[in-house]
């Protein structure tokens, strides 16, 4: 994870308001940014499957005259150099969208976690250390008089 990565999701505990807002932009961010690179990978794959079936039926067509096999065709086509090219296209497309994924899954934890935070700032843990002193100690303290 970069730098800049770990930037965009640190809290400020201390600002959970302007934490919650920025939330807000974060999740719009990386749900908009996830859904486009979905899209470009479903295109990627289409266009994969166009070049397969394409370079299948002229293979088919160039043999048509003799015998050729099932795997032939198939190695022919991992050959072909365009369809190389929209394979390397699909899997770097894909990779880019599993680390949106994960990227919006660190945003949906960052949601958790303020959540927890404003929990624990309700319940005052991050208020003035108080030290009261329990009835039970001074009922201790008086017996020892």
């Amino acid at each position: 994870m970069s730098e800049e990565t770990r930037e965009k999701y640190k809290i400020d505990k201390f600002n959970l308001d302007g934490e919650v807002n920025r939330q807000v932009d974060l999740m719009d961010e990386v749900g908009e940014k996830h859904a486009e690179l979905v899209e470009e990978k479903d295109l990627a794959k289409n266009n994969l499957d166009l070049i397969k079936a394409k370079l299948d039926s002229e293979i088919r067509e160039e043999y048509s005259g003799s015998k050729i096999t099932e795997k032939k065709i198939e190695n022919l086509i991992i050959m072909d150099s365009a369809y190389q090219k929209a394979v390397k296209t699909h899997l770097e497309l894909r990779k880019e969208e599993q680390i949106a994924g994960n990227e919006k899954e660190m945003a949906l934890q960052r949601r958790a976690f303020l959540k927890l935070l404003g929990e624990l700032w309700i319940a005052s843990y991050y208020g003035d250390p108080e030290i009261k002193e329990v009835e039970e100690t001074k009922n201790i303290r008086g017996r020892r008089k």
